[in-house]
């Protein structure tokens, strides 16, 4: 059988060369870096080791057998992009495995980043080299748990794993999945993106619906500050209200109406400010 990128084989150490060795099985021989060597090889030594290709398209080997395999998904971190061929995984070899661009979402803004994590498999392209195959709804769903009650209203970690608009599915602390909707969000996230979220509602199936966005009492705060600092600039007065167009709220405030409203009460309550015929003032 000719030997493949992506194999797990043993062969025999054939010959020195000056950066590694020349392993064999017979028919076709191969090298093994001394960067991918565990530890020193001798001649005639028979060695297990993990075939891919090098930058030139060789076959080459490596004496560090990954997890990653034809069989099962495993975790991995992306390393890298390259806008027109695709994203770029670690494996635990010299050589990174390409998550080919026909296997991430349409719009480039959705692709993984440096650091984000994407779960893959191997795979083969038609000239049989090495690609890693990003897992599918339905590998989180076999991995899924029901989500225990305790999670309701807290905070966890998901890793966004499918571009499912109007939102996004997350898999919830390694084992619960989530929907993230796009009403939700305070950005579009990332194919492989870990995001910090919070459990809105635990449904009967044991899947789970997140945001991103803070609890409204957490909000307040903020936007009062926004509201603030606007009369604070402009000379503490301003023509903004309970009856101000929301696409005017929006505009200035980058606030919802009923954001701005409610931290306005926020800041009446606190005698930090008060109506006037025209809007609002900060108290004197």
């Amino acid at each position: 059988m000719a030997l493949r990128a992506g194999q797990v084989v043993t062969l025999k150490v054939e010959r020195e060369a000056a950066f590694g060795v020349f392993l064999t099985d017979g028919n076709e021989d191969v090298l093994l870096h001394k960067k991918e060597q565990t530890h020193p090889v001798e001649l005639e030594e028979e060695v297990e080791v993990f075939l891919y290709q090098d930058n030139e398209g060789r076959l080459a080997s490596s004496m560090t057998i990954p997890e990653a395999s034809f069989e099962d998904y495993v975790k991995t971190t992306v390393t890298g992009t390259r806008y027109n061929t695709g994203v770029f995984v670690g494996i635990g070899i010299q050589k990174d495995v390409l998550v080919s661009l026909d296997d991430l979402p349409q719009r480039r803004t959705y692709w993984p980043e440096e650091g984000d994590q994407l779960y893959i498999r191997l795979k083969h392209d038609q000239k049989l080299r090495l690609l890693g195959d990003p897992a599918p709804y339905a590998f989180f769903n076999l991995m899924a748990k029901p989500a225990p009650e305790e999670w309701n209203n807290t905070e966890v970690e998901g890793l966004v794993f499918a571009q499912r608009e109007p939102g996004v599915n997350v898999f919830v602390n390694g084992q619960t999945i989530g929907f993230l909707h796009e009403n939700e969000m305070e950005h579009w996230p990332r194919l492989g993106e870990v995001m910090k979220l919070r459990v809105t509602n635990i449904k009967p199936d044991g899947t789970v619906l997140l945001s991103a966005r803070p609890r409204a009492y957490e909000a307040i705060d903020t936007d009062a500050e926004l509201i603030l600092n606007h009369l604070l600039e402009h000379g503490g007065q301003m023509a903004y209200g309970d009856k101000t167009p929301p696409d005017t709220i929006q505009d200035v405030f980058g606030l919802s109406k009923a954001a701005f409203k409610r931290a306005l009460g926020r800041l009446l309550k606190d005698k930090k400010i008060e109506k006037n015929e025209t809007g609002v003032q900060l108290k004197k």
